[in-house]
């Protein structure tokens, strides 16, 4: 297996380019807009005032009704923090968006996964005005090509939204591992929630994880166990292997 380069490095924290443009406007995309022209997902750019000021979708959001922002890359593209704002717009705007989540999708993942956080939580705090940005890093970085941020609010709320996301181009060449799922020990779950593959007869496949995320495990399983992925030895007759599939390659360690 190549080694994991550590995704929380200053090397992987760059903003990839909603503000300044290198991020185009033919790569946003949205459920919605109130307006095409002056709130369309072009607008959705932190610290910038172009149209009426940022991405408004046409709908409210609640609790059953979701609207999302969609940024597609050209490339497998790791996700290690997003900032978001509200609509200034001079002073006239009035939305933003209290908490939102994270959806995403690259080649050979049968379909769109949600970003949960070490403590297996998909809700990520959003703003509380319309002219603060605020930073939000990730527990663990994100592989996608594909991102969706859904705003969210339990009662009925105009939101909108600008964004800067922060990462780095995917240079590995691994694409998915399969392994064992994880275990609970003495009330501890060492089940790797991250995982976006797909889990059956114990077994999780076709996706990445906390095993490939960059993030050495340098203190003790005690302190910090979500940090950790860990398996009974007991029913396990021998060793068990991790099957690693990059293109035109597999191999069994």
């Amino acid at each position: 297996m190549c080694p994991i380069p550590s995704f929380l490095s200053d090397d992987c924290n760059g903003p990839l380019g909603l503000t300044n443009g290198r991020i185009r406007d033919d790569q946003l995309s949205a459920s919605s807009s109130f307006d095409s022209d002056s709130t369309g997902p072009q607008h959705a750019r932190v610290r910038t005032h172009t149209g009426s000021g940022a991405w408004c979708p046409l709908h409210q959001v609640n609790s059953t009704h979701k609207e999302w922002i969609q940024i597609t890359f050209g490339r497998d593209t790791v996700l290690t923090a997003v900032e978001v704002q509200g609509r200034y717009d001079e002073g006239r705007g009035m939305e933003f968006a209290r908490a939102f989540k994270l959806e995403y999708w690259r080649p050979n993942m049968r379909g769109w996964a949600s970003y949960r956080s070490e403590d297996d939580v998909e809700v990520i705090p959003g703003n509380s005005d319309t002219r603060t940005p605020e930073l939000r890093v990730l527990d663990a970085p994100l592989i996608l090509r594909r991102l969706r941020v859904v705003p969210l609010s339990n009662s009925t709320r105009t939101v909108c939204l600008r964004l800067e996301l922060y990462g780095c181009p995917y240079e590995d060449p691994l694409q998915t591992y399969s392994a064992p799922t994880g275990s609970a020990a003495d009330g501890v779950s060492f089940v790797d929630s991250s995982y976006d593959g797909s889990a059956s007869n114990s077994m999780a496949t076709g996706g990445l994880g906390r095993l490939t995320d960059g993030v050495v495990g340098e203190d003790t399983e005690d302190s910090h166990p979500h940090r950790w992925v860990g398996w009974r030895r007991h029913g396990r007759e021998g060793a068990f292997g991790l099957l690693h599939y990059l293109p035109q390659l597999f191999v069994n360690q």
